[in-house]
């Protein structure tokens, strides 16, 4: 697909289409998509939590910008971030499925 300029959201639009199509996608397994009811809402988390620099450093805030004690902040961060065995999960799956993310800098 040659190199397109975008200056209004058409242009995003079409060239997302002729992405779409180039790529392959199979219009009628997702047309009819439907996310699911009850799913909790995405949310970007409050300025002050998981701090390491500034104003709100190595303070023990929610990502809703709640303060926690000690004990439950850790037992809060357990849930929030990823645990040890999350990372070997990840990488155990990273070696051995087929390699769909190219390494940096890889046009292949």
């Amino acid at each position: 697909m040659p190199p397109a300029r975008i200056s209004s959201f058409d242009d995003w639009v079409d060239l997302s289409r002729v992405w779409r199509n180039d790529i392959g996608v199979n219009y009628a397994e997702i047309e009819d998509y439907q996310f699911e009811a009850g799913q909790p809402k995405l949310y970007v988390p409050d300025l002050k939590f998981n701090r390491h620099i500034g104003e709100f450093a190595n303070q023990r805030y929610t990502a809703t910008g709640e303060l926690l004690g000690a004990e439950k902040f850790a037992e809060y961060m357990k849930e929030m971030l990823p645990q040890a065995e999350d990372i070997k999960l990840v990488n155990e799956s990273q070696a051995t499925e087929a390699k769909w993310v190219g390494q940096k800098g890889s046009m292949e």
